[in-house]
């Protein structure tokens, strides 16, 4: 009798462990080919990010059509999300069905999301749907190298932090003196920019300057720092006219 009672027990745990695991709700809105937002019964608004998939950004080639599809496999109506946990962005990560259809796995048939194989290593089912998808020539497998989304994610990190070192480069450089003399040439009076940069000789360590030459045809000359520091020679933005041009 006493084994019957845990047994019965055990199953009731179990019943309510899964209730508290699935979420039911209305689409509110489809955020990518791998994110929605469901508006729930108790009033509240839940991000979902689908399990085991990993769909192209919007700005990327393809981005569009997977968060389209995945809009149409959705509609506005009911669906059920059974939850695989929480992502670092609060998003609750799980597996979502519509009218019976698994969403998740229709997306990476369609050929419109990777299988996101870090984490759903042992899903054989999303191995076996990207196969099937490659093979025939779905969605993005139309082109002989797609980029996976986390390879263009990691495209565009670099893209930004490669923007702000030259940003700052840029900034660094506006804060130097400019000098630009007008020269003649076939004629006509032609810019050539030199700018001063201060530098470290090697072996004093004293502070000196630098002058890159910017011709107009766009060449550029470093010339070794002079004895004397050349920062109070002129001030910014200084043009001085060649005889032969006034």
């Amino acid at each position: 009798m006493g084994t019957v009672l845990i047994a019965i027990f055990l199953l009731c745990l179990s019943a309510a462990s899964m209730a508290a695991d699935m979420i039911t709700g209305n689409v509110v809105s489809v955020t990518d080919g791998d994110t929605v937002k469901i508006a729930c019964p108790d009033g509240q608004c839940r991000r979902i990010r689908l399990y085991g998939i990993d769909a192209p950004e919007i700005k990327q080639d393809g981005g569009v059509l997977a968060r389209d599809y995945l809009n149409g496999l959705l509609g506005a109506g009911m669906v059920q999300v059974t939850s695989c946990g929480s992502d670092r962005y609060g998003r609750i990560v799980g597996k979502i069905y519509c009218g019976g259809r698994y969403v998740n796995r229709a997306m990476v048939v369609a050929g419109l999301a990777w299988h996101y194989v870090p984490y759903a290593r042992r899903d054989g089912e999303m191995a076996l749907s990207q196969w099937m998808a490659r093979q025939l020539k779905f969605g993005v497998w139309q082109r002989n190298t797609p980029i996976a989304p986390w390879t263009y994610r990691q495209n565009q990190k670099m893209r930004r932090k490669s923007g702000r070192k030259r940003a700052k480069a840029t900034e660094a450089r506006s804060a130097f003196p400019e000098i630009t003399l007008l020269l003649p040439h076939n004629g006509k009076a032609s810019r050539l920019c030199f700018l001063v940069m201060p530098c470290m000789t090697s072996g004093s360590g004293r502070e000196k300057s630098m002058v890159t030459w910017r011709y107009f045809w766009g060449l550029s000359v470093l010339f070794k720092p002079t004895e004397e520091p050349l920062m109070s020679m002129v001030p910014r933005s200084r043009t001085t006219m060649h005889p032969s041009c006034r």
